[in-house]
């Protein structure tokens, strides 16, 4: 069978939940395709979302430190959750890039003192990528393959309503495919 699953905030809130999730998946792989969706560990969206409304107030420093806040959260995640070191290094160096894309977006964010729909959109965004990585490492970690994408990245394609954007289900399909 072919099965996805999504897994919300609170069911990657911690460590623990993420290792549990990683018990689950390998109960279910025997036979089965599985592709797993995840949204933020939970509360990240609400700190990527007051990062924006710091900006919008002109608030640099609690800009700032929101994204360190976001930044250690995941290294602490990813120490607590990955036991292998060689796959721990992996997924900090990995996470690393990420973390350095998302200070350049805030940093110029705050250098435009600006905040629109889209670039809203790509900063919300950051949470799932985080989360993909290290729940991907955490099957890697437990010896299940595992590859971690981004909906652009598997060929989801959408309109350009930023805040409110739908798939373009035609190109989408052919480009998923």
């Amino acid at each position: 069978m072919k099965l996805a699953l999504k897994y919300d905030g609170t069911s990657i809130s911690t460590p623990k939940h993420v290792k549990d999730i990683v018990k689950h998946l390998k109960s279910l792989k025997k036979g089965n395709q599985i592709v797993v969706v995840c949204s933020a560990i939970s509360g990240v969206t609400d700190d990527l979302f007051e990062i924006s409304n710091s900006i919008k107030r002109e608030k640099k420093d609690q800009a700032k430190q929101l994204t360190n806040k976001i930044i250690q959260k995941h290294k602490q995640f990813a120490q607590k959750t990955i036991t292998k070191s060689k796959v721990r290094k992996q997924l900090l160096a990995d996470l690393d890039n990420d973390f350095t894309k998302l200070t350049s977006l805030v940093d110029g964010m705050i250098l435009l003192w600006e905040t629109t729909l889209r670039s809203l959109d790509y900063l919300i965004s950051y949470g799932e990528r985080l989360s993909i990585k290290i729940i991907s490492a955490a099957l890697i970690d437990q010896g299940i393959k595992s590859k971690s994408f981004t909906g652009k990245q598997i060929g989801i394609v959408t309109d350009s309503n930023f805040g409110e954007a739908k798939p373009l289900i035609d190109t989408t399909r052919l480009r998923v495919s």
